[in-house]
């Protein structure tokens, strides 16, 4: 039997493990009733903001616009980046802005179309482009993620999908589960590409009326839910394992 004092230390213990527990979960408990309350409260913390890797297409779009007269503040705004990543980025490619009395008269006009690679590359690397980085990581931005999307809804095999992105087929499997594209069991997949532009395949209905596009609140990431569930959930699932981790 345990001494008064042990018994004692034990409730303590267990106590401030139960209050650590509850504060990790206040806006789900009374502590705080809304999710506004226990944001404002000195025990919450925000989570990071997400790290985004530069891909080849971000590179060009940087190459192609910071020497032209275009305010940086909006192809900060264009690539979803603060200035100052911008900034370092054309330092890292060595590309500057026009001298400031120039701007008006000698600098380069930014181009007219609205997709800077329509033009430029061929389907394939534009597609690719919007995965691969310098390095050996792939970027699985909101661009890669609607392109994966769009390839998703043509009933490519992922084998086929990795080729076109320069990933492996499990990582495209992995990527697709977690973002929330619905399983295609039953349909007959497509394992090559009979044109040169692989979205002018034509789309699987059957898919893509399933999927919905969302974005998450808390870090702006693209996510996907099946039409049948749009209306009952209401966050990624890399968003419930954050949440699970609290329990």
């Amino acid at each position: 039997m345990l001494s008064g004092t042990a018994s004692a230390a034990t409730f303590s213990m267990v106590t401030n493990h139960f209050t650590a527990e509850r504060s990790s979960l206040a806006y789900r408990t009374w502590l705080y009733p809304t999710q506004e309350d226990w944001k404002t409260s000195p025990s919450y913390k925000p989570s990071k903001p997400y790290r985004r890797l530069w891909t080849l297409k971000d590179e060009e779009t940087v190459q192609l616009l910071y020497p032209t007269g275009m305010p940086t503040r909006e192809i900060a705004d264009r690539l979803g980046r603060s200035i100052g990543s911008l900034r370092a980025k054309a330092r890292q490619l060595g590309v500057r802005r026009p001298p400031r009395g120039k701007i008006a008269t000698n600098a380069i006009p930014p181009p007219a179309f609205p997709d800077l690679f329509v033009n430029k590359v061929s389907p394939l690397k534009h597609i690719k482009s919007l995965f691969q980085t310098r390095g050996s990581r792939l970027s699985w931005s909101n661009d890669g993620l609607d392109m994966l999307a769009e390839l998703w809804k043509r009933s490519f095999t992922a084998s086929l999908i990795a080729t076109l992105i320069g990933a492996t087929p499990g990582a495209v499997r992995e990527r697709a589960n977690r973002a929330g594209l619905p399983p295609r069991h039953g349909i007959t997949l497509i394992d090559t590409v009979a044109f040169a532009d692989p979205l002018d395949h034509p789309v699987c209905h059957a898919i893509a009326d399933q999927i919905v596009a969302k974005e998450d609140t808390d870090n702006g990431r693209r996510w996907f839910v099946q039409k049948k569930d749009k209306r009952r959930i209401h966050y990624s699932k890399d968003r419930a394992k954050r949440i699970a981790r609290l329990h």
